[in-house]
């Protein structure tokens, strides 16, 4: 957190490489992981689908896949 001309800028990191691949050793050695997701919808649904998740209706994890 770093404040510059009285505006506070806040950074936000994504998963890294090796973060994403050690995720994907964690599913192929444990593949019942994978049930926590309940959903899967397009990328123009993913809206209606947050919508349900905060709503408490959409299930656990739903996965927005752009090709669905």
């Amino acid at each position: 957190r770093m404040t510059v001309r009285e505006q506070q800028a806040f950074s936000i990191m994504g998963p890294s490489v090796g973060s994403m691949r050690r995720a994907l050793e964690l599913l192929r050695a444990r593949p019942g992981v994978a049930r926590v997701i309940t959903g899967v919808v397009p990328l123009e649904r993913a809206g209606e689908a947050l919508e349900r998740l905060v709503a408490g209706h959409g299930g656990v994890k739903v996965l927005v896949a752009p090709g669905a």
